[in-house]
């Protein structure tokens, strides 16, 4: 009897490694245009919101879409965004916060299981009218770069998102790729994301050499991680020529280890 059921469990094994490897669920939902063709003023906010979680394991996704409503962003990149995982009660996370905030959405896994997933999402009001998924160099954990391009109305831009690894050596050479892979041509890019990167560490300073860091210009101090007794900026919003900033804004999230961090910016008319 063991051997039968030591056999079994070996079958279900060798039938969800593929399962897990080849899965690249990537979900895609265009339906809403509120903002198109009708302002250059933008609001960008990056905000990784731990499926949603407290520090307790509590699922409380209301509340997080609360406290996104409330800022009201036009283009909002998540991190950690949960798909049909028990420990988010099997729920589409991305699907449900897009309707509710009638945004249309790109959900992008970095981690694919036999059940569900959990990645990045780019979120806007306006169009998304192409994508692409970057695998980065990664030794622990799977990450990646999900660039999206969005009419805006004004003209396009190229929004990349991503969600750097913990390692500093890893990050090192994710940023690498980040630089190869973001393309250098003349439309208007933004860079927003979890880095695991410290304002004065060398990937985010690597970075700044080829993407626009206001906050770091203007010497303003942003709290966007807090847990026990560190509080840091490890969540950033860069971006190329083609805006001009206004303001930024880091609120307190009740839920996520991370706050939502929000940008003000003025696109240039083409």
């Amino acid at each position: 009897m063991k051997k039968i059921l030591a056999q079994l469990f070996g079958l279900l094994v060798y039938l969800a490694i593929p399962l897990y490897i080849s899965s690249d669920l990537c979900i895609l939902n265009n339906e809403y245009a509120h903002g198109f063709n009708s302002s250059k003023n933008l609001k960008v906010m990056t905000y990784n919101i731990r499926g949603a979680r407290t520090d307790d394991g509590e699922i409380k996704l209301d509340t997080i879409i609360r406290e996104i409503k409330k800022l009201d962003p036009d283009i909002l990149a998540l991190q950690e965004v949960d798909y049909h995982l028990p420990r988010s009660h099997f729920e589409n996370q991305v699907e449900i916060i897009g309707k509710k905030l009638e945004m249309n959405y790109l959900y992008v896994p970095n981690l694919n299981f036999v059940i569900g997933s959990y990645g990045n999402a780019i979120l806007s009001k306006f169009p998304i009218m192409d994508y692409e998924y970057f695998q980065l160099p990664s030794k622990s954990e799977s990450r990646g770069l999900v660039r999206a391009q969005i009419n805006t109305g004004i003209q396009n831009i190229d929004v990349y998102a991503t969600h750097l690894g913990l390692p500093y050596t890893e990050r090192v050479d994710q940023v690498a790729s980040l630089n190869t892979l973001i393309s250098n041509g003349p439309m208007p890019k933004l860079l927003l994301g979890d880095f695991n990167t410290k304002p004065t560490e060398i990937p985010i300073q690597s970075l700044r050499s080829v993407f626009i860091d206001p906050v770091r210009e203007s010497h303003f101090n942003l709290t966007t991680y807090k847990h026990k007794n560190k509080a840091t900026q490890l969540d950033y919003i860069l971006y190329t020529s083609g805006f001009t900033f206004e303001s930024a804004l880091s609120d307190l999230s009740t839920i996520s280890d991370h706050n939502p961090l929000m940008y003000s910016l003025i696109l240039s008319t083409p």
